[in-house]
């Protein structure tokens, strides 16, 4: 029968047990501010649309949103988002807000994040994009934040609606400035496009 040497248990002072707690909330701050944030998880979903015309079947749709670049997200970062999206080939691609941060910096810096959000979004090789503002954007200003998406490119809707057309067939594409103000100031023809046929709304979830 083998052997094994028996070790002495270390002994476990208040110091050394502060230190490791302190290590262990170090390790698992570092985590979460560097390590998960940076994770890139694509999950799939099926959505069903009463009334949705066959031509829409199947239709891929990507969604990108709460950036906050250059708070929670870097350049390079977003632009491995981006690259990632363009090898899933989606047939639309919503952006649903929040883009830059408001409070956090000046609101030039915010602006100028806005922009390079802006430039690195506009690598999106999906042919319908659309947008929506989140409530950090309207903070900063809604002018400026859309101005910078519309500039590159990027559609804002802004309490606003449009078709996508397929193959003689249609849905409609709203956006909303939030979900407060579409339920209490909702123009009667964006309620009545919504009830009369299939739709996809799009509005902040504030």
């Amino acid at each position: 029968m083998a052997l094994f040497p028996s070790f002495p248990k270390p002994h476990l002072t208040r110091r050394r047990f502060l230190r490791g707690g302190m290590y262990g909330a170090a390790g698992l701050a570092l985590y979460a501010g560097e390590v998960e944030r940076h994770w890139v998880e694509v999950t799939e979903h099926d959505i069903s649309l009463i009334g949705l015309a066959k031509a829409f079947d199947g239709t891929r749709v990507a969604q990108i949103s709460d950036l906050h670049l250059d708070e929670f997200t870097e350049p390079p970062f977003l632009r491995h988002v981006v690259d990632r999206i363009n090898r899933l080939h989606p047939d639309l691609v919503l952006l649903t807000g929040d883009y830059v941060s408001d409070g956090i910096g000046s609101k030039e810096f915010a602006i100028g994040a806005a922009w390079q959000c802006a430039n690195i979004l506009a690598k999106l090789e999906c042919k319908t994009v659309h947008a929506i503002l989140g409530n950090h954007d309207v903070g900063v200003g809604a002018e400026e934040v859309a101005g910078a998406l519309i500039a590159n490119g990027i559609p804002v809707l802004r309490n606003a609606y449009l078709p996508i057309e397929r193959a003689g067939a249609r849905i409609w594409l709203a956006g909303f400035a939030c979900r407060f103000w579409a339920q209490r100031n909702c123009p009667s023809w964006a309620k009545n496009m919504l009830k009369d046929g299939s739709g996809l709304e799009l509005c902040s979830s504030t």
